[in-house]
């Protein structure tokens, strides 16, 4: 009789299973400890290499002239009266000489320093402030994110808002981490409920909670370590939760539902763990064929 390849893995594992799951849990904690922080090391761009050419080219040109375009935009309003106005011109100088204090700006520019006209609307109600930042991609986005929290909002008589590629990185990375929170506050909980009522038992209703979490935090350990080694994108966290999850709720209701039928037919702890393989391996086969 031909040997099943890891039969024998299997029979020791189904054997020693409060090794294995203890093993796991630990493997699990582990990992959640090394991955802490990912987030902030992500990058939510990515998509240029650091040697390219151009992003070399753009980087000595912002470094050693006052050159490059701008990564940061500030729109300052003002609503009450023009921008033009004498205490609204105050304000406007003042804005980019603060800004020009902080040394992860390499040049800033502004309506109220060069009044051209395509720094102001034609309405004469809003006037622009263009930032170039210091620094890389990792680098830009923790600064724009700084000088967004400090500078938007009440400037005077100015109302500051900001726009721009840095600024589109800085809401990026709060879109993901908002995401992130729904996956884990919402959606888990929601996901237990339904696999409850579904499977009719608590544990059961776990197993593909519990398979999630631990997939999600081997492949979040992963990308913490391939973050040492090039970057990541911060796109990279969302698709493997949302992988981890998902496939984990679509093949553990079918191993229990496997497990339950060789339990009442009166099978062994080694046949119930040849069962489940069984059963997620014509899954694995079936999903394969409908992607071809």
């Amino acid at each position: 009789m031909r040997q099943e390849p890891f039969s024998g893995f299997e029979s020791r594992s189904v054997r020693r299973a409060r090794l294995v799951v203890g093993l796991t849990s630990v493997f699990s904690l582990l990992a959640c400890w090394y991955a802490v922080g990912l987030t902030q090391r992500l990058s939510p761009g990515g998509w240029t290499p650091p040697s390219a050419d151009s992003v070399r080219a753009e980087a000595v040109l912002a470094s050693e002239f006052p050159s490059g375009p701008p990564q940061l935009i500030l729109l300052a309003t003002a609503p009450d009266d023009s921008v033009d106005a004498p205490h609204a011109t105050a304000a406007g100088r003042d804005l980019p000489r603060r800004l020009a204090a902080d040394h992860r700006i390499a040049w800033v520019n502004s309506y109220w320093q060069h009044p051209l006209p395509s720094l102001r609307t034609k309405d004469a109600d809003s006037a622009l402030v263009l930032i170039r930042l210091r620094g890389d991609e990792q680098a830009v986005r923790e600064a724009a994110g700084d000088i967004i929290d400090r500078f938007t909002g009440a400037h005077g008589p100015l109302r500051v808002s900001a726009s721009g590629a840095a600024a589109v990185l800085d809401e990026t990375e709060r879109l993901s981490a908002e995401g992130m929170r729904y996956a884990e506050f919402v959606a888990v909980p929601l996901v237990l409920l339904i696999l409850l009522w579904v499977l009719g038992s608590v544990t059961a209703a776990l197993l593909p909670v519990v398979v999630g979490v631990v997939a999600v935090a081997a492949t979040t350990a992963f990308l913490r370590l391939l973050d040492t080694t090039t970057e990541v994108s911060l796109f990279a966290l969302n698709i493997t939760t949302a992988l981890g999850f998902g496939l984990a709720v679509d093949f553990s209701p079918l191993v229990v539902s496997r497990y339950r039928e060789e339990l009442a037919a009166g099978s062994g702890p080694c046949s119930l763990g040849f069962a489940a393989r069984s059963a997620r391996s014509r899954r694995a086969r079936g999903s394969g064929s409908r992607a071809r």
